[in-house]
């Protein structure tokens, strides 16, 4: 059986409350009593209608039921998971002394499951509460991406943004409307910059300048603001540019006009 860790012919310790208790930890009562049902039904299917394998799937049930509300706690997750880890223990230690007629019996049993369910809760904890964060703040910066990545879209201002390998990350209309590029400026990320420049500064009044201060400001990392850029037209935008890091790793471009 799953969670389960064998001490000796007789005795076999049953860790599958971890799952029901983890579970209601992170989704909620509901989802919990779903895994109660599924490991007391599979019990029952596998093992057969017995008063051992009713009272265990029924045992199963209560946990879930406990967990639900102990969840609710205004507790740190650890304490509360503990908490659950805890009734769930006191539910078997009943449901074994009713089984067996015998206190001790079921004291034994409870005593050699105690230290496996502890480290095994701290285990599954340490593990699920990684996958719960690392899926949060995965959830977390995808929407924090697609609300700039929209902003930028809808931005008044020509911008840019380019990775350390001068590749375009995000251009907006503004941008292509600017130098004149054309299509959706979708279809021009992962292209290198410099291709979108090479082929439209044509249009710029000193377009070897233009590349130069292109090249010379990307290369020093140092911010720019407010340096004019001409175009033959008579148009002049001002340009600004931050070099993007993250801590102390520098990732990439933001240019503005």
């Amino acid at each position: 059986m799953i969670y389960t860790i064998k001490i000796d012919s007789t005795i076999i310790l049953d860790l599958r409350f971890l799952a029901v208790t983890i579970v209601c930890l992170y989704a909620g009562m509901v989802p919990a009593i779903i895994a109660a049902c599924i490991i007391g039904i599979m019990r029952l299917l596998l093992f057969g209608i017995t008063a051992s394998g009713i009272i265990g799937a029924a045992t199963i049930m209560v946990m879930a039921l406990l967990s639900g509300w102990t969840v609710r706690l205004p507790y740190r997750p650890f304490i509360r998971f503990q908490l659950m880890n805890s009734i769930s223990l006191l539910c078997i230690f009943f449901s074994l002394s009713f089984l067996f007629k015998d206190i001790m019996h079921a004291a034994t049993i409870i005593i050699y499951l105690l230290p496996a369910s502890f480290i095994g809760g701290c285990l599954v904890y340490l593990v699920g509460r990684y996958i719960y964060v690392s899926r949060v703040t995965t959830s977390q910066h995808k929407k924090l991406s697609k609300m700039f990545s929209v902003m930028i879209q809808n931005a008044k201002t020509g911008t840019m943004i380019e990775t350390p390998e001068r590749e375009v990350a995000v251009i907006n209309q503004t941008f292509c409307d600017m130098f004149d590029i054309p299509g959706p400026p979708n279809q021009y990320v992962g292209l290198k910059s410099n291709q979108l420049f090479l082929s439209h500064t044509p249009m710029l009044k000193d377009p070897a300048r233009f590349l130069k201060t292109v090249e010379s400001t990307v290369y020093s990392k140092e911010s720019i603001v407010d340096e004019e850029i001409t175009f033959i037209n008579g148009k002049i935008y001002a340009r600004d540019y931050i070099p993007i890091y993250e801590g102390h790793v520098y990732i990439g471009h933001y240019w503005e006009y």
